[in-house]
């Protein structure tokens, strides 16, 4: 919708019988989303952020329009209400999903933790389970220095209370530029953080990001987990502490270098 208003308020400005058509508000409003979808850069500006815009505009022509008023404020009512219900019944069946990574149904969520970040949360049997192992591994007598997490798991870094000798605290895909990542990926190959917690994603979630964000290029985030793979596995020089199965085909690593 956002991209078939854009482009008819392009014609607008060159085609007078366009230009009758459509007012200036309804082409603020349409540059306005599609500055939302091209402004955020990200998977959720494509899907999300991308339609909200325009999915209010929408609603309020029906609510507004005078050939079918009546009809158009059911329709809008009608909509919204289903939409409600829709997209409630799915969160509560799915409160999280991120790129393979899930939560199971929220009306599963009956346990608390003692961990102090998460005090009045409900979770998971799975969840607590991982979040608390986890918790005993960063926080064990073992563990002190610099710390690294990829790609995106800002709260190891609250769990641990430790921080990464970088700048880059996110190394999303679609956050950290690729000269970016190639530096990070440089960095920990010179300086080997001491703990490295490592989320093992599918392959489908790479390549996803690849098509949208890179023309199908490589991502510069793949040379960061080569040099994971080059420090753990191939030079051996961390020792796995943690590795847990979070989601199907995701697992979570924790390794611990040795001095």
């Amino acid at each position: 919708i956002s991209a078939t208003l854009f482009i008819s308020c392009l014609f607008a400005s060159v085609i007078p019988l366009f230009r009758n058509l459509i007012n200036p508000l309804t082409a603020i409003i349409a540059f306005f989303s599609v500055g939302m979808i091209c402004g955020n850069g990200t998977s959720a500006g494509l899907s999300e952020v991308g339609v909200f815009a325009m999915t209010g505009f929408v609603f309020a022509l029906l609510l507004d329009s005078i050939y079918f008023r009546f009809f158009g404020s059911f329709v809008a009512l009608f909509l919204a209400l289903g939409l409600i219900n829709l997209y409630s019944f799915n969160k509560f069946n799915s409160p999280y999903t991120w790129w393979g990574v899930k939560e199971p149904d929220v009306r599963l969520a009956t346990y608390q933790t003692s961990i102090p970040i998460a005090r009045n949360l409900y979770l998971s049997e799975k969840t607590k389970y991982n979040f608390e192992l986890l918790n005993a591994e960063l926080n064990s007598d073992n563990y002190s220095g610099d710390i690294f997490s990829f790609p995106n798991i800002p709260q190891i870094y609250l769990l641990s209370g430790r921080w990464p000798n970088s700048k880059a605290i996110i190394t999303w895909f679609d956050f950290l530029p690729d000269d970016e990542a190639e530096q990070e990926a440089l960095r920990l190959t010179t300086t080997p953080p001491v703990t490295i917690v490592n989320l093992i994603l599918p392959e489908s979630a790479w390549k996803a990001h690849e098509r949208l964000f890179r023309a199908g290029g490589k991502l510069g985030q793949r040379k960061i987990q080569d040099a994971i793979t080059q420090l753990t596995l191939i030079n051996k020089l961390y020792t796995l502490k943690y590795n847990e199965e979070i989601s199907p085909n995701c697992f979570l690593e924790v390794w611990q270098r040795i001095n």
